[in-house]
């Protein structure tokens, strides 16, 4: 999307030829392009550090619940009544 507003030819450079009293305008949103791409790098690199948290805590949820069920089962399959 930035690259064809910002090559020769493109949005920025029509908007300078056509209409040059919005060319400080026009400087200006495409400055904003680096921030932007920036924060959406950064963002990027949050989101796949969440992701890679998150399939770690649902491991360890998963292995957390099978053994519980395990617990459970093998406390139902013993005879409790034992020793009574």
């Amino acid at each position: 999307h930035f690259a064809s507003e910002e090559k020769p030819g493109g949005l920025f450079d029509c908007i300078r030829m056509e209409a040059p009293r919005f060319a400080v305008q026009a400087d200006v949103l495409k400055a904003q392009h680096a921030e932007i791409l920036s924060q959406l790098n950064r963002a990027e690199e949050s989101l796949s550090t969440c992701l890679a948290q998150l399939r770690a805590l649902s491991e360890l949820l998963t292995d957390h619940e099978a053994a519980e069920n395990r617990l459970f089962v093998e406390t139902l399959s013993e005879d409790l009544g034992q020793g009574d």
